[in-house]
């Protein structure tokens, strides 16, 4: 049999596909392209199955194309189907049933697949990984018959997970690998001192608040928030020390001191004020259930591309001369456990929203918010579970070089 060709392949029926497919059409209707992919559903919204499990969202919302996209965008379909293979010299990959499809350009746009920890009974009938609507589906048929939920994993999300089900009537219970509750956002003790682990501040706390209010409370009710000035202290191994504000007046003036003029600067809260806005309107402000539409869809299109979509660290040293600043920007990564290293430049976003926005602090400590959820959770009946607690050390102290304030220029 002759092998078929392709001006276009994508692995992966994915929003990724769906997005190329769209750019290619935009400027070429007659190129030939192709999707193959083991399920045999059109475009689907795959961060929407779990929210269609839970009965939030209706199933036909959970597509955010017509049925006849492909067909319209002459696309032809290989559903059912798993690449196996990938020759780069014969330009041709080979799939599961042995069949060799040539291409021109290909797309590999397959997603990530769950990791599957490694307990006793995660085989078993009602363990679930939310990766295709078919498992969707099967969990909500599951979950009308036992009306019971089991969360893996007590950091915040899960924390939030666990008190959205309870607010819809699940039974559920919580189990953390760990000796407490939190995640990242912790507590550690020693003589007497509680100190704060992960998180130093918090830049959206309005996120949370919309969590308490979905739970039927205030947050301002249990816990007491303020804005910090300045929000850190950047001390340097030679000595350099300054403090970082969102005021600009205060900001400014150490922005010249150590780069010699603002121009990186504003330039670099331009991409993430950028970011900012394709966010809002595509993510960060749509309701959760809400399916992606043709206009969020097209927003796309308009992403800054030049320097959006690269490495993050590369970005800031575009933009900045300054080690310091180098440093001081590449760390924000960090804030969502990345390194700037192996991060992508839409990350800008957070030094924007942390700028704009402040950075926020929870009187008597971050954990504080973790010890609401948890007492929230317990009040409608979730069962928490973690594991015995044991004995940690202090670490050793560091040594400290002096210090040298910047003079502003």
């Amino acid at each position: 049999m002759e092998m078929r060709k392709f001006d276009h392949l994508m692995i992966g029926n994915s929003t990724a596909a769906v997005g190329a497919i769209d750019a290619i059409r935009s400027i070429d209707g007659s190129a030939s392209i192709a999707v193959v992919s083991p399920e045999t559903e059109h475009t689907y919204s795959r961060p929407l199955i779990t929210y269609f499990m839970s009965g939030k969202v209706a199933e036909n919302n959970v597509y955010y194309r017509p049925a006849d996209f492909y067909e319209r965008m002459s696309v032809t379909c290989i559903f059912g189907e798993q690449m196996r293979s990938v020759s780069t010299e014969e330009r041709c990959v080979t799939l599961a049933s042995g069949e060799h499809i040539g291409y021109g350009s290909l797309l590999l746009a397959a997603g990530g697949a769950p990791i599957a920890p490694p307990i006793p009974g995660i085989g078993r009938p009602g363990v679930f990984f939310m990766n295709s609507i078919d498992v969707a589906r099967s969990a909500r048929g599951w979950r009308a018959r036992s009306g019971r939920a089991v969360v893996i994993g007590g950091g915040l999300g899960g924390l939030s997970i666990a008190l959205r089900l309870a607010v819809r009537g699940w039974r559920v219970t919580v189990w953390e690998q760990g000796p407490s509750f939190g995640g990242k956002m912790n507590r550690w003790t020693a003589a007497g001192f509680r100190f704060d682990t992960g998180p130093s501040l918090i830049t959206m706390p309005w996120v949370f608040e919309e969590l308490f209010a979905f739970a039927g409370v205030r947050m301002q009710d249990y816990l007491e928030t303020a804005a910090l000035a300045p929000v850190a202290r950047y001390v340097y191994p030679d000595g350099t020390t300054f403090h970082y504000s969102t005021s600009m007046p205060e900001l400014l003036p150490v922005i010249r001191g150590l780069e010699g003029n603002d121009r990186g600067f504003f330039e670099f809260m331009r991409l993430g004020a950028r970011i900012y806005a394709l966010s809002k309107d595509t993510f960060l402000r749509r309701p959760i259930g809400a399916p992606p539409d043709r206009k969020a869809l097209g927003a796309l299109r308009h992403a800054p591309v030049l320097r959006g979509w690269g490495n993050y660290q590369q970005t800031v040293n575009a933009y900045f001369r300054s080690a310091e600043l180098r440093q001081l920007y590449g760390r924000y990564p960090t804030y969502v456990g990345s390194s700037p290293y192996r991060s992508p430049a839409t990350l800008a976003i957070i030094p924007f929203i942390e700028l704009v926005f402040g950075g926020w602090y929870i009187r008597g400590g971050l954990y504080r918010l973790v010890e609401a959820l948890c007492g929230l959770l317990e009040a409608r009946g979730v069962a928490l579970r973690a594991a015995p607690a044991r004995r940690a050390s202090a670490p050793a102290p560091a040594k400290s070089a002096p210090v040298r304030p910047i003079q502003p220029r």
